[in-house]
């Protein structure tokens, strides 16, 4: 009897290719849940780490006076890149008898520099253009020209040249490679006046942070 039952038992049927592409996709879907999850607070974490480390390797700063008008205005906050390739024209903070001055450097190390009483300059034997300038006035200016400035020294003017104590005046003179603390090239606040300095510098950062 047991024998004629377990012959009628109808034979188990195969699923249709439709329910195996559904359970393919259900079980695909499944796996796939955790490592999206994980893509994403991988993706997460890289983004944080680079953040903090971002702004932990740059330095910010506060202006105080008009040295710098019109680029740069009282409690502007600026962030700075250590270490950075300098040239002429860029924007620097150097410290100088316990305060960080924010200037722009005119003359590089092996430059030759001359300011006229008026406040402008001539590089290597030639008008330097400065778009950036005030001219109201000639400022202090007691250094004796033309000036050849030595290996390892920056001649610094401000913008606003009639009110900015800068290279012109025995009272700072040049900046040397210690006094130099970096290289401005983003104001960040306030908002209304966010600017970008230099927009290079995402391969300036990332040569600042390699050894030699």
């Amino acid at each position: 009897m047991a024998n004629n039952e377990a012959a009628k038992s109808p034979a188990p049927r195969r699923p249709t290719s439709e329910q195996l592409r559904k359970e393919l996709a259900r079980l695909e879907k499944k796996r796939g849940m955790p490592t999206a999850l994980r893509v994403i607070l991988f993706l997460l974490v890289v983004l944080l780490i680079g953040a903090v480390t971002f702004f932990c390797l740059l330095s910010g700063y506060v202006i105080y006076g008009n040295s710098m008008s019109p680029t740069l205005e009282e409690k502007d906050l600026v962030l700075a890149i250590p270490n950075a390739k300098l040239s002429s024209g860029d924007l620097v903070a150097f410290r100088h008898d316990e305060r960080i001055l924010i200037k722009r450097v005119v003359g590089t190390p092996g430059d030759q520099i001359e300011v006229t009483d008026d406040g402008h300059v001539r590089l290597n034997g030639s008008d330097f253009y400065e778009p950036y300038a005030l001219f109201s006035n000639s400022g202090a200016n007691d250094m004796s020209y033309p000036l050849d400035i030595p290996e390892h020294s920056w001649f610094v003017l401000g913008d606003n040249r009639g009110s900015s104590v800068d290279s012109r005046s025995s009272i700072l003179g040049l900046i040397d490679d210690e006094q130099m603390l970096g290289k401005v090239f983003i104001r960040v606040w306030p908002l209304t006046r966010f600017q970008v300095f230099d927009n290079n510098f995402f391969p300036q950062l990332v040569d600042s942070l390699l050894p030699g």
